[in-house]
């Protein structure tokens, strides 16, 4: 099982100096990736929750390209936010760049007010995702496209730019049946929203059924664990509801237990994500390397084992 990290990319804290440092003591300490959110421009009464300075994922994927040799990876990208032919040359180009390490995450966004900002319609974002998605992996895989949809419409077209992965490495984010389904059309992995075991549990069962139904082989799951290190029970009410929303609030032991259940269920990727700030996140990451890993994956190996 891979285990990935997942600073918020606020430009508030989330600096160049903060971004290396973190990307290489990740690396040091035997993570295999880094991923970042995605958001562009977010209403004024919700930034408390997303953070009001959100550095662009892809230039920061970019960045950390030059400097780590972790998989870069979006937890998710919003497929509809942006024209699927100048997105599929982004992402080829980083491939390129990073030698075939970028993880593309896709999402079909959810923050109306975000998506009308960008003239983009919420109510159609899912079938908007799709098509995006049909173009862009044609533009990745083929030297000529031509592509006739509802949004996009073009004739022989070439991209240019090809991904080192062929395929691109696809991540498709939710928890619906229908972002499963979009998953296995794609030949993608998936990342669900679940936030304990138990919740996952069913949705993995219900995931492998639609694969057999489809004849296809079940996607490999990544699940991004969100918690917030404590020396008080989870029961505790956080200090800002509203911005440890889905970062809740537990112990060292909990954390263990929490991780161990996932890794039980047999998920590819875990990705560990702790609170913001400067000071804090560095913290709460060495607790979860040094106090919560060790005991919930006692088989794991160190990076020396694995050199």
């Amino acid at each position: 099982m891979r285990l990935g990290i997942a600073p918020p990319n606020y430009a508030a804290w989330f600096d160049a100096t903060q971004a290396v440092a973190i990307a290489t003591e990740a690396e040091a300490t035997g993570f295999d990736s880094i991923w970042l959110g995605d958001h562009v421009a977010i209403p004024a009464d919700q930034a408390d929750i997303f953070g009001n300075a959100y550095l662009d994922c892809f230039t920061v994927m970019g960045f950390l390209a030059a400097s780590t040799n972790l998989r870069l990876g979006t937890h998710v990208a919003v497929v509809p936010y942006r024209h699927p032919i100048v997105t599929a040359k982004i992402v080829a180009s980083l491939d390129v760049l990073s030698n075939g390490r970028i993880v593309l995450g896709v999402g079909s966004g959810h923050v109306p007010g975000e998506a009308a900002a960008l003239n983009t319609s919420y109510a159609e974002r899912g079938a908007m995702t799709d098509e995006y998605l049909e173009v862009m992996t044609a533009l990745w895989s083929q030297d000529v496209v031509s592509y006739h949809g509802k949004w996009i419409d073009f004739d022989d077209l070439c991209p240019m730019t090809r991904p080192v992965q062929q395929p691109m490495n696809l991540v498709v984010g939710g928890s619906g049946r229908k972002s499963m389904r979009r998953a296995l059309r794609f030949g993608a992995g998936w990342t669900p929203m679940a936030s304990t075991p138990e919740l996952l549990r069913p949705q993995m069962a219900e995931l492998a059924r639609l694969a057999e139904t489809a004849c296809k082989p079940v996607p490999e799951t990544t699940v991004r664990v969100r918690m917030h290190l404590a020396d008080y029970p989870a029961a505790v009410a956080p200090s800002n509801p509203r911005n440890d929303i889905q970062r809740p609030r537990v112990t060292v032991q909990q954390a263990v237990d929490l991780v161990a259940g996932f890794a039980e269920l047999g998920v590819s990727e875990m990705i560990i994500d702790v609170p913001p700030g400067r000071h804090v996140y560095m913290e709460q990451l060495r607790t979860v390397t040094n106090d919560v890993l060790p005991a919930a994956l006692p088989r794991r190996s160190t990076p020396k084992e694995r050199d």
